[in-house]
């Protein structure tokens, strides 16, 4: 029988990421002969949505050595020694938990590789909470996010939300007529997920466990 479930979303709400980020990025930048972005400056534009393409251009390398960095970096990114960057925020586990007594909790992230997802996701504890691993890349819009939860095989009710921390996020919950939560902590700025109307903006996951409490029977 169908019940209220959590959806998920694993980098940003879950997962601090902009390490492995900016590392892929300063290394694939330096080895092409640019100057990589400071951390601060890159992360700042990752979260306003600048593209690719235009923070490249700000490192000084030829629009040949940006073409080649932009696709060194889709190879490298879910590669295991930049996913050992990743850390859960001090607080994830604990929330993780909460969560998980309110409602079954299925991880949905547009991640390939889920091998290598089932790996971190066991490395750092995170596994026990979570009742589903949703995972497929598709095309990396709001659209696939949408189809990956559909063919999940879950059978969700009315108040079952998705939580995560871009305009993907907040566009495929409400494409499943899930109600959805943005977090601002993630690669989009509070600013940019206003826009997307999502039904709550809150600063980061311990905010959600109250905002369900209204939410679940």
């Amino acid at each position: 029988m169908a019940g209220p479930w959590i959806f998920l979303d694993l980098d940003g709400p879950v997962l601090d990421v902009s390490g492995r980020y900016h590392r892929v990025h300063r290394e694939t930048v330096e080895e092409l002969g640019g100057r990589p972005l400071p951390s601060p400056e890159y992360w700042e534009a990752k979260r306003n949505r600048v593209p690719e393409p235009e923070i490249l251009a700000r490192t000084g390398l030829s629009p040949a050595a940006a073409t080649q960095a932009a696709a060194e970096r889709l190879r490298r990114i879910e590669t295991s020694p930049y996913l050992a960057l990743d850390l859960p925020w001090p607080w994830s586990a604990a929330v993780l938990a909460e969560l998980a007594r309110l409602a079954p909790v299925a991880l949905v992230t547009l991640r390939g590789h889920p091998d290598r997802l089932a790996r971190q996701l066991d490395a750092l504890d995170l596994t026990r909470h979570l009742e589903r691993v949703v995972a497929g890349r598709g095309d990396g819009t709001a659209a696939a996010k949408a189809a990956l939860i559909r063919q999940s095989g879950i059978s969700w009710s009315s108040g079952s939300v998705l939580i995560g921390d871009t305009e993907i996020d907040v566009e495929s919950g409400r494409a499943l007529g899930l109600r959805t939560a943005a977090l601002g902590c993630g690669i989009r700025t509070p600013a940019l997920l206003q826009i997307c109307s999502p039904d709550v903006l809150l600063d980061d996951l311990r905010q959600v466990p109250a905002w369900l409490a209204g939410t679940f029977p």
